[in-house]
């Protein structure tokens, strides 16, 4: 996921369709592979009489995340647009030029990226921090 945000970044005015669609591509790619190891952690992780409940919270958080994710980096968006826009641009984000959204674009996936490698790094945290009880008791006092 962080390759193809940083892939979609490197998005132009003059970038090609096939270019569009292999930067965007890799980033679905990342997201297809964290979905269902990461839905099998949990759901490998509760009790089977609670399995209804988790499924139906992850499903929840799942839909919560997107839609403020959605909503937030599309606030950044504008923002960024604007911004890139100057001071004196008086139209909306949407009516602005190709190349001052592509850079509000821009900015908006360095964000995502920034989001993706804290949640690689605590991802790395967690597991190390899991497998440490284990190394202790394997080696012994």
């Amino acid at each position: 996921m962080a390759f193809g945000c940083y892939a979609v970044s490197t998005l132009g005015v003059d970038t090609s369709i096939l270019g569009y669609v292999v930067r965007v591509s890799t980033l679905g790619l990342g997201m297809g592979m964290f979905q269902s190891p990461n839905n099998s952690a949990v759901m490998g992780s509760v009790p089977r009489e609670r399995l209804g409940v988790a499924s139906g919270i992850n499903v929840i958080a799942r839909t919560l995340g997107r839609t403020s994710g959605i909503a937030a980096l599309g606030a950044l968006w504008a923002s960024r647009v604007t911004a890139h826009a100057g001071p004196d641009y008086i139209g909306g984000v949407t009516e602005a030029a190709a190349a001052v959204q592509i850079a509000g674009l821009r900015d908006v996936t360095y964000a995502a990226l920034a989001i993706v490698a804290i949640a690689l790094i605590l991802s790395a945290w967690g597991i190390l921090e899991a497998r440490a009880p284990l190394q202790r008791v394997q080696s012994g006092p």
